[in-house]
């Protein structure tokens, strides 16, 4: 799952356990919580070369990030054509009362 992140990038925790990387030793993802939310504040590779994310609402003192295969895209895409005349269609309703 490789993904093309960025600083501002939002990131989905998909797995906050371990995972056992490529050199056999283990990365356990502590203080991540699955389902949440996260803000890429910055990018980097750890020393297998594997992308590491580290984010605004986790304390990263020791320098390490946590591994970017724990996490999905989450930012969301820019608005097309079809998105901006929806979004005008709605603005233009009146909103009527509740029955």
């Amino acid at each position: 799952m490789s993904e093309d992140w960025q600083a501002g990038d939002e990131a989905l925790c998909v797995k906050a356990g371990e995972i056992e990387l490529s050199d056999g030793s283990i990365a356990v993802g502590e203080g991540l919580v699955v389902g949440r939310n996260y803000h890429v504040s910055r990018v980097g590779l750890n020393y297998l070369g594997d992308p590491v994310l580290f984010l605004d609402e986790i304390d990263h003192r020791g320098g390490l990030g946590r591994l970017a295969i724990r996490f999905v895209k989450a930012t969301p895409r820019a608005a097309d054509e079809f998105d901006r005349e929806v979004i005008a269609d709605m603005a233009r309703q009146p909103v009527g009362e509740p029955v």
